[in-house]
């Protein structure tokens, strides 16, 4: 790959590539082909007997050594976006937990045992509606907090606001960087988006986990 959407040097290897707007499009294996009147093409979801509500695919680097990796990830509201959940009585998250349901939204890893962090992809709501299951980065969201392993390395974008019903919201895609004003204006400033690039901190060769994870 040329790299010009990472830094820009060729070099790169590309891992995965999958566009759901393409004929004939497939889900990876862990993720399930989900339709829905109100997009005009096929998505990926957790399967509905996914266990512990997440579904995690596994995407081999055929033990190419790599220190970088850049990508991203498109998204879409699915009911009420809960963020970076508190572990709260009737929530299942084991926050701030790697190996566990620690946000509403996508996690890159590599390794196991304990996952490595890579980058994470969050969906909240705006900072007025619940100040717990905010995008950190919203003006005025006071009460969410990052998990560690986290830290900087993620993008987040609000959903729709109030009277959420279970029904896909295909209107304002996450992570685009588009659509992205009010509260959550601070969240679309980092001018690689819709694209990640991180450094990790060691050199590796081990797969590339891509986990759908959601708190309810």
């Amino acid at each position: 790959m040329e790299g010009s959407n990472c830094d820009g040097n060729v070099g790169w290897m590309r891992v995965v590539y999958i566009n759901m707007t393409v004929p004939n499009a497939t889900c990876p294996p862990g993720l399930t082909i989900k339709q829905y009147n109100s997009i005009e093409y096929s998505i990926c979801g957790r399967p509905v007997s996914s266990s512990g509500c997440q579904a995690s695919v596994l995407f081999s680097t055929y033990g190419v050594r790599y220190s970088r990796v850049c990508g991203q990830v498109r998204g879409y509201q699915f009911g009420s976006p809960d963020g970076f959940p508190p572990h709260l009585t009737g929530f299942i998250s084991t926050y701030p937990n790697i190996n566990g349901i620690f946000v509403d939204g996508i996690s890159l890893t590599f390794g196991s045992n304990p996952h490595k962090h890579i980058w994470t992809y969050v969906g909240g709501i705006d900072a007025n509606e619940a100040n717990w299951w905010c995008c950190p980065c919203n003006t005025d969201c006071t009460g969410t907090e990052i998990p560690s392993f986290v830290g900087s390395d993620y993008y987040c974008e609000s959903g729709t606001s109030g009277g959420w019903s279970l029904i896909l919201y295909p209107d304002d895609p996450f992570w685009d960087g588009q659509q992205c004003g009010g509260l959550e204006g601070p969240c679309c400033t980092n001018p690689k988006m819709p694209w990640f690039i991180k450094t990790l901190n060691e050199t590796t060769t081990e797969d590339i986990e891509l986990r759908m994870m959601g708190s309810e």
